[in-house]
C-alpha cells in the first residue's frame, strides 16, 4: 500500500523541474525509485518504456507528464488490497484432487489478516461441501485453525430478499393498479406481504399470484456482495503467521476416463486413454496442479451431470498414473488449462499394437438345473488382453472397420481397476451366429455333493474360427473333471476352439457341494 512518501515523492519531482531543470534521465530514476521501492516493478518498466518511446516531446510536455504521473501513483493505490480481504484468484498455490465425482481443492494464500485476525474470502463458486471446508494460518509448519469460521452460500432467495426489505420504501406495480403506489413494507412471511401505501391504504402482496402486484425497492437496498459466497475466519493468533491454506470439496469440479479401441483385421487393436475434465464452476483453475484419484473410497459414485458449455483438447505423452495405497494417483502436467464452463480432455495413454483375443463366452449356473433339460442360449462376444501397465477405471468403446471402410461401433462396457499384469475381460455384447445348446445327461445327489454329468453343442456359423469360454457360475462348485473335447482353463471354466461353419460337441463333469 501506499504511504505518506506518495505525496512527498511528487513534490520532489515538481522541484527538480522547476529549480535545475535536469535531464529526463534524473526524473525517470526519481519514479522508478519510488515504484521500485512500493514493489511495482511492472508500473517502473512501463515508465521507462513510454518515456524511451517520447523522449522527443517530452521537454515540452512536462505538465502532462506530471498530470500523468500522478495518476499512476493514484490508480496504484486504488488497486491495492485492503487488509483482512481476500478474493479465490489471489492463490499463490492451487492444488485440484478430482475424483469421478468431487474435488478436493486445497489454496495456499499470502496471510492478509486485519489487525484483528480476521480474514473474509471471496470468489467461492457455490457448489461446496460445507462440512469439508478447512482454513488455517501458520508460519513454517506450524499451522492452527481459526476460533471462529463462518460462511455465506450465496445466490438469490426470494425470502431472504423480501425480508430485507421489511421497513424499506417500496412501490407497488401490476396487480390492476393504474398508477404505481408508494408506501412501506410492513411485514413479510412465506410469500404474503403487506404494505402501508402513502394513501392511507393497506395492500396485500402475494407472491404466489401470477396475476397480482409486485415489489420495486425504493431505496439502495441490495448490493451485489450480499450474493456471493464468502467465507470468514477469526483467529485468535495472528503472530508470526505468514501464509493462509484453504481446504474444501466442490462438486463443480469432475472427471471421468475414456478409452477407446479400434480393432485391426489382425488379432491386435489400437487403445487410447484420454480423461476429461469438467469444471462446472464459474472459477479458472488454469495452471492449477492436478492429480486424479482412481479408487473406492467407500462412497457411491452415482447422478447426472450438464455438460459443460465448451470443450477444448489436446494431447499429450503417456501419463503413468503411481499406486499410494490402495489408489491409483495420476498427475497432469502443470500448464492444464481448466477455463470456467468448460472441458479438457487430455490424452494419457496410447498403444498402436496391443494384442487382444476375441473369444465368447457362455455363463451357467448348474447346480439347480433339472435331469433330463437341455437349455440353448446365445454366448457373449467379448475381447480379452494382458495389462501391460496400470490402468484406471472408465468407459470403453469399441470401434472396427466395415466393408465399405467406414467405422462401426462393436461394442461399449467398462474398464475395471487393473494392475500392471493382471488380464482384462471385456464383455460387449450377445453373439449373433454363434449358438449353444447345454444338456443334463445325468445327476448324483451324494451325502455331501451333487454330481452333475454335462454335453454341451456349439454351432458356429461365422466365417472365422472362435474360441468359447464356458463359466460355471455357482458358488457351490468343487470342481470340474472328466472332460472330454475341451480344455480345463481355470477352477470353473473350460474352453474349445470351433472352424468356421461347423460345429462341436463337448462333455465334462461338474461337482457342487451340497
Amino acid at each position: 500500500m501506499v504511504n505518506v512518501s506518495f505525496f512527498t515523492v511528487r513534490v520532489k519531482i515538481y522541484l527538480k523541474f522547476i529549480s535545475s531543470r535536469p535531464s529526463w534521465f534524473l526524473l525517470i530514476l526519481t519514479i522508478v525509485d519510488f515504484q521500485l521501492s512500493s514493489g511495482h516493478a511492472e508500473t517502473a518498466s512501463c515508465f521507462i518504456m513510454g518515456l524511451n518511446m517520447d523522449r522527443l516531446s517530452f521537454a515540452g510536455n512536462q505538465t502532462a507528464f506530471l498530470a500523468a504521473t500522478v495518476f499512476v501513483f493514484a490508480s496504484t493505490a486504488v488497486n491495492a488490497s485492503p487488509a483482512g480481504k481476500l478474493t479465490l484468484k489471489e492463490a499463490r498455490d492451487t492444488h485440484l484432487t478430482l475424483y469421478r465425482d468431487k474435488t478436493l481443492v486445497n489454496k495456499m494464500f499470502d496471510n492478509v489478516t486485519d489487525e484483528n485476525g480476521s480474514v473474509t474470502l471471496t470468489g467461492l463458486g457455490k457448489h461446496w461441501v460445507h462440512d469439508s471446508i478447512e482454513m488455517e494460518l501458520g508460519a513454517a509448519d506450524s499451522w492452527s485453525a481459526p476460533a471462529h469460521l463462518t460462511w455465506k452460500q450465496g445466490g438469490l432467495e426470494r425470502e431472504r430478499l423480501y425480508h430485507s426489505l421489511v421497513g424499506k420504501q417500496v412501490e407497488l406495480i401490476g396487480g390492476g393498479l393504474n398508477v404505481s403506489v408508494q408506501g412501506i413494507l410492513t411485514n413479510y412471511d412465506n410469500g404474503l406481504g403487506l404494505v402501508q401505501g402513502t394513501n392511507g391504504r393497506h395492500y396485500l402482496v402475494d407472491w404466489n399470484d401470477p396475476q397480482g402486484v409486485r415489489l420495486a425497492a425504493r431505496e439502495n437496498v441490495y448490493l451485489s456482495g450480499d450474493f456471493q459466497p464468502s467465507l470468514t475466519a477469526s483467529f485468535a493468533n495472528r503472530s508470526n503467521a505468514d501464509s493462509l491454506r484453504l481446504s474444501y470439496i466442490t462438486t463443480s469440479i469432475r472427471y471421468s476416463n475414456m478409452y477407446r479401441m479400434t480393432l485391426s483385421e489382425k488379432s491386435d487393436a489400437r487403445i487410447e486413454l484420454s480423461v476429461l475434465l469438467h469444471n462446472q464452476s464459474s472459477i479458472d483453475y488454469s495452471n492449477a496442479a492436478m492429480s486424479l484419484v482412481s479408487g473406492d473410497t467407500g462412497h457411491p459414485v452415482g447422478g447426472q451431470y450438464r455438460m459443460a458449455d465448451t470443450m477444448v483438447m489436446k494431447s499429450e505423452a503417456s501419463i503413468i498414473p503411481q499406486r499410494q495405497g490402495e489408489m491409483m494417483v495420476t498427475h497432469l502436467p502443470q500448464n492444464t488449462i481448466l477455463k470456467p464452463h468448460s472441458m479438457e480432455q487430455i490424452s494419457l495413454y496410447k498403444n498402436e499394437q496391443l494384442s487382444i483375443e476375441k473369444i465368447y463366452q457362455y455363463e451357467f449356473y448348474g447346480r439347480s438345473f433339472r435331469g433330463g433339460q437341455s437349455q440353448k442360449d446365445k454366448p457373449r462376444l467379448s475381447y480379452r488382453f494382458m495389462a501391460e501397465r496400470d490402468f484406471p477405471e472408465g468407459s470403453i468403446r469399441i470401434y472396427e472397420s466395415s466393408s465399405q471402410g467406414s467405422m462401426l461401433i462393436s461394442g461399449e462396457n467398462f474398464v475395471p481397476r487393473t494392475i500392471k499384469g493382471d488380464s482384462v475381460l471385456l464383455p460387449v455384447g450377445q453373439a449373433l451366429a454363434v449358438r449353444t445348446e447345454r444338456t443334463l445327461l445325468s445327476q448324483q445327489q451324494g451325502p455331501d455333493e451333487i454330481i452333475s454329468r454335462w454335453q454341451v453343442s456349439i454351432e458356429n456359423d461365422n466365417n472365422e474360427a472362435i474360441k468359447l469360454l464356458l463359466v460355471e457360475r455357482d458358488s457351490s462348485l468343487l470342481e470340474l473333471k472328466d472332460i472330454n473335447g475341451a480344455e480345463k482353463e481355470s477352477l470353473n471354466t473350460l474352453s474349445i476352439s470351433v472352424p468356421a461353419g461347423k460345429s462341436q460337441t463337448f462333455n465334462f463333469t461338474s461337482v457342487y457341494s451340497k
